[in-house]
């Protein structure tokens, strides 16, 4: 099974944050991945990055990622 990044712990009334997945039909086998955050309202949230693999996290980022809305 392949591992893949989740985000957690983010205030979801203040920010969401999430992952899109991209695919270049151009003829290369080669995926992107960019991390999209969007601002719901005035704030700070923050959130960690975990690499899944078989639903748990097999690595947890040690320091969260702050995220201030204005």
């Amino acid at each position: 099974e392949e591992a893949e990044l989740r985000v957690s712990g983010f205030n979801a009334s203040v920010a969401t944050v999430e992952f899109e997945k991209h695919h270049d039909d151009g003829g290369d086998e080669e995926y992107g991945m960019a991390l999209k955050i969007t601002g719901v309202s005035t704030g700070s949230t923050s959130f960690k990055l975990e690499l899944m693999h078989d639903e748990h996290a097999d690595y947890t980022s040690t320091n969260n990622v702050p995220i201030t809305v204005q």
